[in-house]
């Protein structure tokens, strides 16, 4: 019973994600093509509707109605199987020491503001060392909000240049593109890749070529089916010896965090 409970869950999850990924555009035949360059700039994020963060444009209605449902540290809880545990790691870049008792996931989206917020603040690390003991493994998955129409490419580019270079590569780009000062574009992306000494054409092939979409919407699609998670940042952490989980939004404080850690030992 438990087993065919799984399979539920993970295909619920996985049609879910397919579901997401027909509401966003197709590159090929809502983007240019991408220069032949180095740049692979070819647009940027439109600045005449989009000089300020919150304008309707720029889906600040929605960025608003989050803001205002982030009244509680705790949006969800519960408990998954092994099962679903080990499908989480495997579709993801686990920064894992083999044996954690706790499995920290963040769902992220590179446009968001209050992603960019929480991964510059070095909450989740001291979460992650002090509060979780050094016991924990982490990984940031995909979550673009549809609205936000430079995240999807950008989380692609994440994809293939992990590809070139492996995990700690996808971390260093995760990493450079939420200090950067600049907003969203490929031509961030430009300076991202360029930092990282990568190759170019392969990168330009690869996100043309569309073939981390579907990964990317599986990563939401787990988001919603698996944890309710509807707003991002997300983030879950993990009991992978019981299997109980809590989620929270936002930037939440190290304390507030703390009281609810009790819920999932």
């Amino acid at each position: 019973m438990k087993t065919s409970t799984t399979r539920l869950i993970i295909i619920l999850a996985l049609v879910i994600g397919v579901a997401i990924g027909l509401f966003y555009p197709n590159p090929r035949e809502k983007e240019q093509p991408l220069s032949s360059d180095i740049n692979l700039s070819t647009r940027s994020i439109a600045e005449e509707d989009c000089e300020e963060e919150n304008t309707l444009a720029c889906g600040g209605e929605e960025i608003v109605e989050e803001v205002e449902e982030m009244t509680s540290i705790l949006s969800n809880s519960g408990t998954i199987t092994p099962a679903i545990i080990e499908e989480i790691k495997v579709n993801g870049f686990v920064q894992t020491n083999g044996t954690s008792k706790y499995l920290l996931v963040e769902y992220t989206d590179l446009e968001c503001p209050y992603c960019k917020e929480l991964h510059n603040s070095q909450n989740t690390d001291y979460i992650l060392q002090q509060l979780l003991g050094g016991n924990a493994d982490y990984v940031v998955k995909h979550y673009p909000k549809a609205f936000h129409t430079e995240a999807l490419p950008a989380h692609q580019i994440l994809e293939c240049i992990a590809e070139q270079k492996g995990q700690s590569a996808y971390y260093n780009a995760l990493d450079a593109y939420f200090k950067s000062n600049e907003k969203i574009s490929l031509t961030l992306s430009d300076q991202v890749i360029t930092s990282l000494d990568v190759n170019v054409e392969e990168i330009r092939s690869c996100l043309e070529s569309g073939k981390y979409r579907e990964k990317i919407f599986a990563h939401i699609g787990e988001a919603v089916g698996i944890f309710d998670a509807k707003y991002v940042p997300s983030t879950i952490i993990i009991n992978t010896e019981n299997g109980k989980w809590i989620s929270y939004v936002g930037n939440e404080t190290v304390e507030a965090v703390e009281r609810e850690l009790i819920a999932i030992e």
